[in-house]
């Protein structure tokens, strides 16, 4: 039996030793290579020419960083921890990752694009001087964070931006570090985004973060 193989247009042949493969958060997917664009979506999709995804991080990683792909666009469909998984390996590899939304010709952006810009700016001048305000009070929610429970300060997690581009935010952590792999215990089979009044992840400065709305300044 020969070690299988893929071709993600590089000028390279990358062999996958079957030993080296394991388990993995990436989903059994199907991939589609569009010019310069890598779409991704759940294999149990018909219509489309499946192919499985690969057990070994490092090797994806590897594969993507390699071939001609600038943008990757991951399906709705797909699962949160898929989702993650994929967000991450682009932000390794220096990929854009998007969520394949449909376009909004709605949006402020599209119909006054000017305005859209000169707003954006304001924004972020407005932004820059309440920063500066406000550093104390944040150098004293980060050393509350910090003595309260071991951990890092930050939290971070990935939003859908404009035109569903992925995009970290960084907030003042306000639970347990193992919080996310302790869900499905507190939170049982609910999925998404749900608050328990007296959720036992959160910390005892993350409460009076999160009753002031302190902990996303």
């Amino acid at each position: 039996m020969t070690n299988p193989t893929v071709l993600l247009k590089t000028p390279t042949l990358l062999p996958l030793s079957i030993k080296t493969m394991t388990p993995s958060v990436f989903e059994p997917s199907n991939l589609i290579w569009q010019d310069k664009a890598l779409l991704v979506s759940p294999l149990a999709l018909e219509g489309k020419s499946s192919f499985p995804a690969l057990q070994n991080y490092a090797w994806l990683g590897d594969c993507l960083k390699r071939s001609p792909v600038e943008k990757v666009y991951l399906d709705p469909g797909m699962s949160e921890s898929a989702m993650r998984a994929w967000a991450d390996l682009c932000q390794a590899t220096g990929k854009q990752a998007y969520l394949n939304v449909p376009e909004a010709p709605e949006l402020p952006q599209t119909k006054r694009p000017w305005l859209w810009r000169a707003k954006r700016l304001a924004d972020w001048c407005v932004a820059l001087v309440l920063t500066a305000f406000i550093s104390p009070l944040l150098l004293l929610i980060a050393a509350l964070v910090k003595v309260d429970s071991p951990g890092p300060v930050l939290f971070q997690q990935w939003r859908v931006g404009s035109n569903g581009k992925l995009f970290r935010i960084y907030k003042f952590r306000s639970m347990q570090t193992d919080a996310e792999s302790r869900h499905h215990q507190v939170m049982g089979e609910q999925v998404g985004l749900h608050k328990l009044e007296d959720d036992p992840r959160v910390t005892r400065i993350g409460r009076l973060l999160r009753r002031l709305s302190l902990d996303e300044l």
